[in-house]
C-alpha cells in the first residue's frame, strides 16, 4: 500500500498553508452570509446581559448578540433577568428592525411603521430577518388570554400564554443620562436603553399556566378587615415593602401560603408603593387586593407618632365549571 507524501502531512509547510486558506474562507464566507443580511458584517460580540446593564456606554452605537428573557405588557416591551434587574434604574427597551410595529402601546408619539420601509437608527437601516426563527418568536412572545378568568381585563404580562427566552442580534443604543432631561431615553417615557433587533435564534418558550380562552370559570369573593402596621418611614420604597409584607402575612393566614413566592402584581413591578396592590396568582384562580393608606406629602399634618389603620383585603377564588369537562 502506498504511503501519503510527506509534503501533506499534517506538520509540513504545504498542509499548513492550506490550513490557513480554508479558515480564512470560512470566515470570508461567514461574512459575506451576514453582510446579505443587511445588518453587521461579520458575527457580532456575545455581552452578557448584566454586563451590559452595568456598562451601557461601552456599547452604545454597537452591533451585539445578548440572551435574556422578553417582558411584554402594557408600556412595555424590554429584556430582563432576575438576577441582574434593579428598581428604578434602565432596563433595555425592544424594537423590531424593517417595519415590524412594537407590540404595545405606550407614550409619547406616533410608532406606526411605513410597511416595505427598514426603521432607520443613527442613519443605518436596519432590516428584520423573517425566518422561522423569528416568526416563532413574534407568535410565542404576543399569544395571551384575552381577559382574567374572573372576566376583568388582563394587566401587565399576567396573561401571556409564554414565557419566552431568545438569543438576540440588534443594534444596541445607549440611553444618555443628562440631569436636565432624566427621562432621556427610549422606550415608555424614556426609560430605558435600547435594542433594535435584526434577528433571533435559540427561541425558548416555556408554557405558563395561564388557562385557555374557552376555559370558564366561576368565582367566591371573601372580604376581611385586619390591622396594618404603622411606619414613619420616608424611603420611596419602603412603602412597597411594607405593602408586599402585609400581603403575604394576610395569604399566610388564610391558607395560601404555597401561593406567597408565585403571587405576581397585577401591574408593573412598581405597583403598589401606595393605594391599592393586586396580586394574582400563576394560574390567575387566585387574586388577593388590599387598599393601603396613603401617606400625606405635608409634614404639619402628619401625626407625631404613626398609628396603625385598618385595611380591607379581599380574596377572590375562582374554579373552572364544570362544563369544562364535558367538552368533546
Amino acid at each position: 500500500m502506498s504511503q501519503p507524501s510527506k509534503r501533506w502531512s499534517a506538520g509540513s509547510p504545504v498542509f499548513a498553508r492550506w490550513r490557513r486558506f480554508l479558515t480564512a474562507l470560512l470566515v470570508l464566507t461567514a461574512s459575506t452570509a451576514w453582510a446579505r443580511t443587511g445588518g453587521p458584517a461579520t458575527p457580532p460580540p456575545t455581552v452578557s446581559f448584566c454586563d451590559l446593564l452595568a456598562n451601557p456606554q461601552a456599547f452604545d452605537g454597537q452591533w451585539i448578540q445578548v440572551q435574556a428573557r422578553i417582558s411584554l405588557a402594557f408600556e412595555d416591551f424590554s429584556l430582563h433577568e432576575p438576577g441582574c434587574d434593579k428598581p428604578l434604574t434602565r432596563s433595555i427597551w425592544l424594537e423590531y428592525g424593517g417595519d415590524e410595529e412594537t407590540p404595545t402601546t405606550y407614550c409619547c408619539g406616533d410608532h406606526r411603521r411605513p410597511k416595505g420601509k427598514d426603521i432607520v437608527v443613527r442613519g443605518q437601516p436596519i432590516p428584520l430577518i423573517r425566518d422561522a426563527h423569528m416568526q416563532d418568536f413574534i407568535a410565542k412572545v404576543q399569544a395571551r388570554r384575552r381577559h382574567q378568568v374572573n372576566g376583568q381585563p388582563c394587566g401587565g404580562s399576567l396573561c401571556n400564554f409564554y414565557n419566552v427566552s431568545t438569543t438576540l442580534v440588534g443594534l444596541f443604543l445607549a440611553a444618555q443620562d443628562n440631569p436636565r432631561n432624566p427621562r432621556g431615553g427610549y422606550g415608555h417615557l424614556g426609560c430605558c436603553h435600547l435594542l433594535v433587533i435584526h434577528r433571533v435564534s435559540d427561541v425558548i418558550a416555556e408554557r405558563t399556566p395561564v388557562p385557555a380562552d374557552d376555559v370558564s370559570f366561576t368565582c367566591l369573593t371573601q372580604t376581611w378587615q385586619a390591622e396594618f402596621p404603622a411606619s414613619a418611614s420616608t424611603n420611596l420604597l419602603d412603602p412597597q415593602v411594607a405593602n408586599k409584607k402585609f400581603l403575604a402575612q394576610q395569604m399566610r393566614q388564610h391558607g395560601d401560603a404555597d401561593l406567597v413566592e408565585t403571587m405576581r402584581n397585577t401591574f408593573s413591578s412598581y405597583a403598589g408603593l401606595t393605594g391599592t396592590l393586586v396580586w394574582t396568582s400563576p394560574d390567575l384562580q387566585t387574586i388577593y387586593s388590599a387598599t393601603f393608606p396613603q401617606s400625606s406629602s405635608n409634614k404639619k399634618k402628619r401625626p407625631a407618632t404613626p398609628r396603625p389603620t385598618t385595611v380591607t383585603v379581599d380574596r377572590e377564588h375562582c374554579v373552572p365549571l364544570p362544563e369544562n369537562h364535558n367538552r368533546p
